[in-house]
């Protein structure tokens, strides 16, 4: 079944976003909210996603990859978010 995970990427040195983004679509389907944050639909786990990452982080970059509830959030952000959310979540089970 899948997931949804907030995945929070500070990269190291000389990491693109384009090399990031090549790692996140071994996922489902992804959406980049920030310039640094991601929601992935994914059948992986979050260890996992931090190996495939590791790479662009260390040494000196930061990650924090957390699974989201889609059946609890809530907040003010455009709708093109929500539509992902919306569509995402309908074979998602939160554990």
């Amino acid at each position: 079944m899948s997931k949804i995970y907030h995945i929070y990427v500070n990269p190291k040195l000389g990491v693109t976003q384009a090399q990031i983004e090549e790692i996140l679509n071994l996922g489902q389907d992804w959406l980049r909210y920030d310039n640094k944050c991601w929601l992935v639909k994914t059948t992986s786990n979050a260890k996992k996603w931090h190996a495939r990452l590791e790479k662009c982080i260390e040494p000196g970059g930061q990650m924090l990859i957390t699974q989201l509830n889609p059946a609890d959030y809530w907040g003010h952000m455009p709708k093109t978010i929500w539509d992902w959310l919306t569509k995402a979540k309908k074979d998602v089970i939160p554990e």
